[in-house]
């Protein structure tokens, strides 16, 4: 499960500098994209209090919890990726496209922080001894920001605005990735 949260480092569908340049470059004015970007935080300070209280009325495990959330980030991408299409840009309209790429990308905050606050609690549950909490989640830091260089690696290698629909999707693939390997953990008694 750390390794599958790792993953989700690996995106160009995040609020970054990467997503933020390309709605900029299809033409949206930066006040509309400061409200996309808070609107987004909303919705992951929404997650932070929601995540725990879903936990705790559905009744389900870390594990059975995070799996919930992780799909559900996947699920709420969808039209971040069709927003990220040539096919949105060019029959929709730019704002149009802004909208779905950076609308999906907010909601999707929701299934980001709960599946991270559900790992967060099982790696906090889960790492024995207690004294090498320190190391695992040092390792997992580490191995985010590995995921977070390549994502950008990808974006230098991959720099054409319409080019971006190809980060888009390969990201949406890594949430996917992340969400089968997370479920799959399941299967076999949980993952840390």
């Amino acid at each position: 499960s750390a390794f599958a949260l790792s993953m989700l480092h690996l995106t160009v569908l995040s609020f970054g500098q990467q997503m933020t340049a390309y709605v900029m470059i299809l033409g949206v004015d930066p006040a509309i994209i400061s409200l996309y970007r808070g609107v987004g935080e909303i919705f992951g300070l929404t997650a932070t209090y929601a995540a725990p209280w879903l936990v705790r009325r559905l009744g389900w495990s870390g594990d059975a919890s995070a799996a919930l959330f992780i799909w559900l980030q996947l699920l709420c991408l969808v039209p971040s990726v069709v927003g990220s299409t040539g096919w949105a840009r060019e029959d929709l309209g730019a704002m149009a496209a802004s909208l779905l790429l950076v609308g999906g990308v907010g909601v999707s905050r929701l299934g980001l922080w709960g599946f991270d606050l559900s790992v967060s609690q099982l790696l906090q549950e889960r790492t024995s001894p207690p004294t090498s909490r320190g190391a695992v989640i040092g390792v997992q830091r580490a191995t985010e920001a590995a995921w977070g260089t390549l994502a950008g690696l990808l974006g230098v290698l991959l720099p054409a605005p319409q080019q971006f629909q190809c980060l888009a999707i390969g990201s949406w693939c890594s949430v996917c990735s992340a969400a089968l390997l997370h479920t799959s953990t399941l299967r076999h008694g949980g993952g840390k």
